[in-house]
């Protein structure tokens, strides 16, 4: 068994202290992070139970800034043709909502 020390590793946690994701540190600037966007509420989909509910982009910044040190990218989804997707908001049903891709896509680190 090894600690985390040891693993050099890089942890997304959530509010109740569970790991939802871990990368090594070697493999930080090869990791894309994708943003799942909801139509009135954005989710991150590593941490998502922390955001969700939000109803603002500036949510998507504050993920952004929380993993922007430790990932190559951050993605946001809004290509997903999946019916879940459709159907909940997410992924190419974004783009029926152009004040929120505009909201999003101006945002800044």
């Amino acid at each position: 068994m090894f600690s985390l020390a040891e693993l050099n590793t890089i942890d997304f946690v959530l509010p109740d202290g569970s790991v939802t994701f871990r990368t090594s540190a070697e493999e930080k600037n090869r990791v894309i992070v994708q943003l799942v966007c909801r139509s009135s509420c954005l989710l991150y989909n590593i941490v998502y139970n922390h955001f969700q509910g939000t109803p603002e982009p500036g949510t998507a910044l504050q993920a952004a800034k929380m993993l922007e040190n430790d990932v190559m990218g951050i993605d946001v989804n809004m290509g997903c043709p999946k019916a879940y997707s459709m159907k909940g908001g997410m992924g190419a049903a974004l783009l029926t909502k152009p004040e929120i891709v505009k909201d999003v896509s101006c945002l800044s680190l």
